[in-house]
C-alpha cells in the first residue's frame, strides 16, 4: 500500500546504525549494519530502523511508535 506525501514526514536519517542481537546464545558476530529513521505519519512519529540490505523496500524491519 503506496503512502500519501501528506501522510509522511522524514524529521531523521542516519546510516551506519548497527542493531545488536543476543550474542549470549552465539559466538558468531552479532551485529547488524542498517539506518535509523524518525518520521512523522498522520502526526504520530515513529521510530524505524531497516537493514542496509533492505533499502529498496519501504516497510522498516523495525518499528516503534509511542502514542
Amino acid at each position: 500500500m503506496a503512502q500519501n506525501v501528506e501522510d509522511y514526514k522524514l524529521i531523521f536519517e542516519k546510516e551506519g546504525v548497527y542493531l545488536h542481537t543476543n550474542a549470549k546464545r552465539s559466538n558468531q558476530d552479532t551485529t547488524i549494519p542498517g539506518f535509523i529513521r524518525i518520521v512523522e505519519r498522520a502526526g504520530v512519529p515513529a521510530l524505524e530502523w531497516s537493514p542496509l540490505e533492505d533499502e529498496g523496500r519501504s516497510a522498516p524491519a523495525v518499528l516503534y511508535s509511542k502514542k
